[in-house]
């Protein structure tokens, strides 16, 4: 996981929006689970995307209130381009994404 640390802020952005389609699919999987009200036997696709689900949701609560913001916005869910402008100018906003993605990748590091 050290190697994630090292890696430059560009190539962790990339990181994390691949992170946030693997999440996208597995939620959405996991919610036509629970809608169609299947036994699905708890396959190992299933479990594997309930702990996946977990570990990401879990790490987003260890994180301060403008990293789960922006995280859940930019990576985690379909969002318009420019969502942050409710909250934040563009300056602060480009300011705290680079300190979020470095911050949540600290957490789920731990």
């Amino acid at each position: 996981m050290n190697q994630i640390k090292e890696m430059d802020y560009r190539s962790q952005c990339s990181m994390l929006r691949y992170i946030g389609e693997v999440y996208q699919r597995a939620k959405k999987r996991l919610d036509l689970a629970d809608y169609e009200n299947t036994v699905m036997e708890k396959t190992a696709l299933y479990e594997s995307d309930s702990a996946f689900v977990f570990l990401i949701d879990r790490t987003l609560q260890d994180c301060s209130k403008d990293t789960r913001l922006i995280i859940r916005n930019e990576y985690l869910s379909f969002s318009y381009k420019e969502w942050y402008r409710g909250f934040y100018s563009e300056s602060t906003f480009y300011r705290l994404k680079r300190k979020a993605v470095h911050e949540f990748i600290d957490c789920l590091n731990m």
